[in-house]
């Protein structure tokens, strides 16, 4: 991922109060929704 495109990724996560982990956790998750029907959201592994 370039530099630029990932810093400002965590900057708008961060206006947000939220990690880069958490929003793309949430990307991904709607995209395999989206695609796979079947797909259940389970329950967040605790870091």
């Amino acid at each position: 991922m370039p530099e630029s495109l990932r810093k400002t990724f965590q900057a708008l996560s961060g206006k947000e109060d939220r990690n880069i982990s958490e929003v793309v956790t949430e990307v991904v998750e709607g995209y395999v929704q989206k695609h796979d029907p079947d797909y259940k959201v389970k329950s967040p592994i605790a870091i």
